[in-house]
């Protein structure tokens, strides 16, 4: 009996490949599993996004009980920037000559409290800006900045709510007066509905953020209602900071602009807490 040493290297090179049927099931088993990580992943990156969010809010806190500690242990009071009323609190003055006053919110006065700002070339920093928000923020600040002597913000402040007038929030009990306070809200996510467009700025969506107006030259996509908010960090008055899950609002009463119960600040437009 001869060994066919030619038969066996024949056989063993026909061995070494995969056949059609056999990558399909590979290229399918891989595709399955993308299918299951993917979305694991989204949520992954987004708690990521909320962490380094919910930092800068303490950041904020900090920086306000600074200011607060060099100016008789008060807090700045939120500006009406656009003559209505406190629907100001995401509007922020660059300065205290243009809109604000003495004790009100604006740019300057913050200034030396927060690391990585430099006021002179508008340069605001990464804890001015939630990670989670699409906006073109160079284009926000273009529109507002030096015609109108503000800018928008991803983050909504809710200074001296004690000096506000009668019936613009629906639970103003919860929010911070004179002085900080651990139990009441100071600064938090945005989340804000523009009157004239219907829609809704906010940092942390089920779908991503939302841009209240302009999606085409903000970047994004414009939400209008009900609000698809998976949630909002809230920074207190102490500093520290805490998720308030979507589920926490009722969004359809949030869209209906006559409400009264969800926590809101009503005046022209509105923001929500």
């Amino acid at each position: 009996m001869f060994y066919n040493s030619s038969n066996r290297l024949g056989r063993s090179e026909r061995n070494t490949g995969f056949t059609l049927i056999e990558l399909l099931v590979v290229i399918s088993i891989i595709a399955l599993l993308l299918a299951i990580l993917m979305p694991a992943l989204g949520k992954v990156k987004e708690h990521a996004r909320k962490i380094v969010c919910g930092s800068n809010l303490r950041q904020w806190g900090l920086a306000t009980t600074q200011y607060s500690t060099d100016n008789d242990g008060k807090v700045m009071a939120t500006v009406n920037t656009w003559g209505g009323g406190e629907e100001g609190l995401i509007a922020w003055c660059v300065d205290s000559t243009i809109k604000a006053h003495p004790g009100e919110f604006n740019l300057q006065a913050i200034d030396p409290y927060m690391p990585g700002f430099d006021y002179n070339n508008r340069n605001l920093g990464d804890v001015w800006l939630c990670p989670a928000n699409k906006m073109d923020y160079q284009a926000m600040t273009e529109d507002h900045w030096d015609s109108a002597g503000f800018i928008v913000m991803e983050y909504s402040y809710w200074g001296r709510a004690d000096i506000w007038r009668d019936g613009v929030a629906t639970h103003r009990e919860q929010l911070t007066g004179k002085y900080p306070d651990s139990r009441k809200v100071l600064i938090s996510d945005t989340c804000f509905r523009l009157q004239g467009t219907g829609g809704y700025l906010y940092n942390h969506g089920k779908n991503g953020s939302s841009v209240h107006r302009n999606p085409e030259r903000l970047g994004g996509r414009m939400d209008t209602g009900p609000p698809e908010i998976t949630g909002m960090n809230r920074c207190f008055g102490d500093g520290h900071v805490e998720w308030k899950k979507g589920s926490e609002y009722d969004t359809v009463l949030m869209n209906d602009w006559g409400d009264i119960t969800e926590p809101r600040v009503r005046s022209g437009n509105v923001s929500f807490y």
